[in-house]
């Protein structure tokens, strides 16, 4: 009975995202993309590819109805663009 519940409230996507390349300090950027399915009040955890040097992403949440928030963070005075690629979004919904 427990997997059975279990299965039916995690969800894994897999969106193909381009993020935009960061400002130049050292800060933390939020960007928001669409991922069809999200709702909010899930939560959610992600797996990106490899992010370039003095860039990393550093949490993500639900915004909105099937829109997905990621930070980024910048340690650098340069202007790194975090990796374009498959991020895979597991979500859990309470």
């Amino acid at each position: 009975m427990i997997a059975t519940a279990l299965a039916d409230a995690v969800r894994v996507y897999a969106p193909t995202l381009t993020p935009t390349a960061l400002a130049g300090a050292v800060d933390s950027t939020e960007q928001t993309f669409t991922v069809p399915g999200l709702l909010p009040g899930d939560v959610v955890a992600v797996s990106g590819p490899a992010q370039p040097a003095h860039c990393a992403l550093t949490s993500a949440r639900v915004s909105a109805k099937d829109t997905l928030a990621l930070t980024f963070g910048n340690f650098t005075t340069g202007t790194p663009t975090p990796t374009a690629g498959v991020y895979v979004v597991f979500a859990i919904r309470p």
